[in-house]
């Protein structure tokens, strides 16, 4: 058994960038708290996951190093189950937390719940209702809900979908969601490479519109769309700027680099670090996503956004008038995006962010103390 870590700890485990932006408050608390833990990464996207851990100065106590070249979910889940199983094993954690609703996360719920370790869900109760979209997340996400003990659902609405499907009132805790937490810390520490956003020596007022297009249902004749009406409004729009952030799934930039490469008022990027990410949303007039997350963190920084999905599971940014969902028209996010730019000038909402005020980490925090029945400082 490692030093400092005891029968009675936490086990929190990541495999991606997302994860490991939302888990990341979650372990500086425990740490601030002097609370025995273990953080395992599994690495299932290794580049990506090691800017955050790097970011925020975590350093994980395991690192299960699974991802692979042209690497499908079912050798993941094998791979990760495996290698947490055995952390398990040495580590004898007292419960055990996963984040959202990827590979990694439903692979920690699967191999604590044969252990009989108890399972604690980090954004429980996320749905969009349709198996097919997210894919593979909407399936894991529910899956994990089946198996979990400890349900901390970042919102009333997610609380509702849980009781609905007969999950006990008292297993479900709403904290808010961690993504707040994660803003508020980095946006202290935000950089901005306004030349490399904006070109022409810097940022000289212009208007910065955001794109990320990622998710594999978008891609093939959706995403083709998508990329060409970008093109049609930024043809138009010359004196805006469109910054494209590219996935590492090569895919994505095989369909957007003929479509979009050749403008000067577009800048495909690689995928940023996530402090130079923040701080393009921040000064984003304008955010178009097929992204989960950033249908969090855009209304956490006041700015709009439009999703360019069928579905989502964060109805709570629709309701309160931050996000748009326009589906994957091509002609339905042109006609959006001119509408938007001919305005001039953002239009918010008043309504408050939907997701928390940025302490829901210290929530889950005490929620595990007091599960746990010990003091913070002999959790």
């Amino acid at each position: 058994m490692a030093e400092g870590i005891t029968s009675r700890s936490v086990m929190v485990v990541a495999g991606t960038r997302p994860e490991a932006i939302k888990v990341a408050p979650v372990v500086l608390e425990l740490q601030r708290r002097g609370c025995p833990h273990c953080f395992l990464v599994t690495a299932q996207h290794r580049e990506l996951l090691d800017t955050v851990v790097d970011l925020f100065g975590l350093v994980p106590d395991v690192d299960l190093d699974i991802m692979r070249p042209g690497q499908q979910p079912g050798r993941v889940l094998a791979s990760a189950v495996a290698g947490i199983d055995r952390a398990i094993e040495d580590f004898q954690p007292s419960i055990l937390l996963v984040q959202g609703d990827t590979v990694t996360a439903l692979s920690g719920a699967l191999a604590a719940f044969h252990r009989q370790v108890p399972v604690g869900h980090i954004e429980a109760g996320l749905r969009s209702g349709d198996l097919e979209a997210p894919f593979p997340e909407e399936g894991a996400r529910r899956m994990i809900s089946q198996i979990a003990r400890h349900h901390f659902a970042p919102t009333e609405n997610a609380r509702q979908h849980l009781l609905r499907e007969a999950v006990p009132d008292e297993w479900i805790s709403v904290t808010g969601n961690t993504i707040v937490d994660s803003l508020l810390w980095v946006k202290q520490r935000v950089r901005l490479d306004a030349n490399a956003l904006f070109g022409d020596g810097g940022d000289t007022g212009k208007r910065l519109i955001l794109v990320t297009l990622h998710r594999r249902e978008s891609l093939g004749s959706a995403l083709g769309e998508l990329a060409g009406a970008i093109r049609n409004v930024a043809e138009d729009h010359p004196e805006d700027v469109f910054v494209v952030p590219l996935h590492p799934n090569p895919a994505v930039g095989a369909q957007v680099r003929p479509i979009l490469g050749d403008l000067a008022n577009v800048r495909l990027r690689p995928a940023m670090a996530y402090d130079e990410f923040v701080g393009a949303m921040a000064r984003a007039f304008l955010i178009v996503t097929d992204s989960g997350g950033i249908q969090e963190e855009a209304p956490s920084l006041g700015v709009p956004a439009l999703v360019v999905r069928d579905r989502t599971e964060r109805i709570e940014a629709i309701d309160a008038g931050w996000a748009t969902l326009i589906g994957r028209s091509g002609a339905r996010l042109e006609q959006e995006l001119r509408e938007r730019l001919a305005v001039g000038a953002t239009q918010k909402p008043s309504s408050e962010n939907p997701f928390g005020d940025g302490r829901a980490s210290e929530r889950i925090v005490d929620l595990l103390q007091n599960w746990l029945g010990r003091s913070a400082s002999d959790l």
